[in-house]
């Protein structure tokens, strides 16, 4: 499920009625604030936060009221997705965006202050999950040895340069400039460039 409020329907009341707080603003208002959010700022991953925003929605429901929230409701939410083997990671992200929809409420003046924001638990870093074993350059030449010559090219420029698959897979010639190779919008939106010679 993705959340419906679409963070405004609150605020326009308050101005609409000349009221100093609405108390009717809900969880799921909080979550359309987030998703408002990355569609004001253009992020490339407003299509990956719907989900973790669908599982917070799921939860809270459409009715529960932003006030109403406390730490122990946070809480109730954590154990069950840990039960449903959600990665810690996933938890943090979720936990993540129902705090920004917290503070943007406040910073928005949507009725909410710093004292009804709950205490949101730590998930510490030691529980998250971490990438190990990366391949050795003797293993992923060991491994390209058993590749087509263009496709063993391709794994040995994505091993030397660290960018990913689909960052490759785009590249033109156009984005060949004398030496160097620029690839103008990697996943962190900033132009890359890596030297070549030969």
């Amino acid at each position: 499920p993705t959340p419906q409020g679409d963070g405004i329907v609150a605020a326009f009341e308050v101005e609409r009625l000349g009221k100093v707080r609405n108390f009717a603003f809900t969880v799921d208002d909080l979550l359309g604030l987030v998703l408002r959010d990355y569609q004001i700022a253009n992020k490339r991953s407003l299509r990956t936060v719907t989900y973790p925003l669908g599982h917070v929605q799921a939860f809270f429901g459409r009715t529960k009221l932003a006030r109403g929230v406390v730490a122990e409701d946070i809480e109730d939410y954590v154990l069950p997705r840990r039960a449903e083997q959600a990665a810690e990671a996933t938890i943090k992200v979720e936990l993540a965006m129902l705090k920004r929809g917290f503070h943007l409420a406040v910073r928005l003046r949507r009725g909410l202050t710093l004292n009804d924001l709950p205490a949101f638990p730590v998930i510490g870093t030691d529980t998250l999950t971490v990438r190990h074993r990366f391949l050795r350059s003797d293993q992923v030449h060991q491994v390209m040895s058993y590749l087509h010559p263009d496709l063993a090219d391709l794994v040995e420029f994505l091993f030397v340069t660290g960018w990913r698959f689909g960052e490759a897979a785009k590249l033109k010639w156009s984005n060949v400039e004398d030496d160097p190779i620029w690839i103008a919008t990697p996943k962190s939106g900033h132009p890359r460039a890596i030297p070549i010679w030969g």
